[in-house]
């Protein structure tokens, strides 16, 4: 345990994140909504200290969730982080500068209307989403899959009746009659035959296409993925994402 007071950090906490690199940290004050980078290092008996914490932002809004997002994702022209602000009710966005520390000047909206936002988490897999699913307000919600093999190609199916049913070697979430989006080539790594999950499929959800659904706010969608995973052989060459349930808001 650390006494991040004596190490400089203003009371009280409200978040930190490791980075991929498993040594560098980025710490938030809630309270002093200031950023602090630090380092661990071994100490020699099993364990890490915590060295070389310094100040590098002064952010606002009582800072209680990092994510990072890679700047290719839809909505994004520079790598950003989202900064989950409780006492602002908001998720910002800040692009961020060679140490991955945010640029105070690039903050902008990317959820409102929260009430105390807490946390933040990634789905490491498949399933997750950007934006939020509106009928008014910014036209930004997007559903993605990520880490799919590479250059392969696959759809976003849809419904608005979930299931739960078996489906080559995997689980079939979206139920009958199920929809689909226009067929998709997940792209990455280009070094065929070599296979990776370097791939992604991205789908814009505009309100105009779910207007054209005939949604209305309280609509519940149910998508998921199917592709192609050449790391199988028929009938199980086939990969099924997680499932998402996004519910319109007005």
């Amino acid at each position: 345990m650390f006494d991040l007071t004596a190490l400089g950090v203003s009371p009280s906490t409200g978040t930190l994140r490791f980075l991929p690199n498993g040594t560098d940290v980025k710490i938030a004050s809630f309270s002093a909504s200031t950023w602090y980078d630090a380092s661990v290092a071994p100490d020699g008996n099993g364990t890490f200290d915590l060295v070389g914490v310094t100040q590098s932002a002064a952010l606002s809004g009582g800072p209680e969730g990092i994510v990072y997002i890679d700047g290719s994702n839809p909505g994004f022209s520079a790598d950003s982080v989202l900064v989950s602000e409780f006492s602002s009710n908001r998720v910002s966005a800040y692009e961020v500068d060679a140490n991955d520390d945010p640029l105070p000047a690039t903050r902008r909206d990317f959820l409102t209307s929260l009430s105390g936002a807490e946390g933040a988490a990634t789905d490491p897999l498949t399933g997750e989403w950007l934006g939020e699913a509106t009928l008014s307000g910014p036209d930004d919600f997007v559903v993605c899959s990520n880490q799919v093999a590479n250059n392969t190609f696959g759809i976003m199916m849809w419904s608005v009746q979930p299931d739960n049913v078996s489906m080559f070697g995997g689980t079939l979430c979206v139920a009958a009659p199920m929809f689909r989006f226009p067929i998709a080539n997940s792209g990455g790594s280009a070094g065929l035959p070599a296979s990776d999950c370097s791939g992604q499929f991205i789908y814009p959800v505009t309100q105009a296409w779910m207007t054209s659904q005939g949604f209305t706010a309280g609509t519940t969608v149910y998508t998921q993925f199917i592709s192609r995973d050449p790391g199988f052989v028929a009938p199980n060459a086939v990969s099924l994402s997680n499932a998402l349930a996004s519910t319109i808001q007005p």
